[in-house]
Parts: structure tokens; sequence; C-alpha cells
């Protein structure tokens, strides 16, 4: 806790009052939003395996979840385009379940050969996310 005195307040209260009345509204500038440049360079780092997700657009959505499933197991450098598309810079996703009680589940998308439950369990990831809906 902050030593309030210290710092030149009377008590707890007039110090959390300052604090508060002090906060910025945001910290937000038109930067904070997307950086275009990177953007950019990951598309063109990542042209081909993009091209092969975005081929999922010509399959009929029932079918996309298996089309998907054999993409990551034939082609696993487009593993590591979904965090990307999320806008996450981790490979490695952890993700809080919640039933009757709380388990964290991580969903790797490093490059790397998968099995096909490893690849059923990363699309069902993608169409829990709602990552299928893109396409």
């Amino acid at each position: 806790m902050v030593r309030f005195d210290l710092v030149g307040f009377s008590d707890v209260e007039e110090y959390l009052d300052y604090f508060f009345g002090t906060l910025l509204e945001t910290n937000w500038t038109y930067d904070y939003f997307v950086d275009w440049g990177k953007v950019r360079g990951n598309v063109r780092r990542h042209v081909k395996e993009i091209s092969l997700l975005n081929s999922l657009c010509r399959v009929e959505a029932g079918e996309r979840e298996t089309m998907l499933g054999d993409i990551f197991q034939r082609y696993p450098e487009t593993l590591e385009v979904i965090p990307l598309l999320l806008a996450i810079r981790e490979k490695s996703i952890p993700i809080l379940e919640m039933s009757e009680q709380a388990i964290y589940t991580c969903f790797d998308f490093s490059k790397r050969s998968l099995s096909g439950k490893e690849a059923e369990q990363l699309v069902g990831f993608c169409g829990s996310v709602g990552l299928l809906k893109l396409f």
C-alpha cells in the first residue's frame, strides 16, 4: 500500500480521491489501434499461408472445420498465421475454460507436424473464437 502520508496526504481517502480524480480518461493515441506497417510486413511475410487459409472461403460452411484441420496438417506453416489473425503476439495461447472448476488449456500455434487430434483441438479453438466465421 502507498504511504499516503509520505506523499503529502492526510489519509487514504484523500489519496484515493486525488489518484482517481487525476487519472486520464484514456491513454490511447491514434497509434494505439493498428500498426499498419507491421500488418503489411506480416501479410508480405505470410502471403502464401494467408492464401491457403483464404481458400476456406470457397468451401461450404459445414466442411470448413475438416478442411482447416487438413490445411494445418499438410501445411504446418499456416499455424503461425492464426495468432496474427487474432492480433495476438504469442504463438502459445492459454485459455481459461470455466465449468465446475477453472481449467487452463494452452493452444500452441508454433509451426510443427500435428497429429489428427492436435489439429482437431486447434480447429476447435478457431471455431470457439469465431475465426471460422471469417471464411
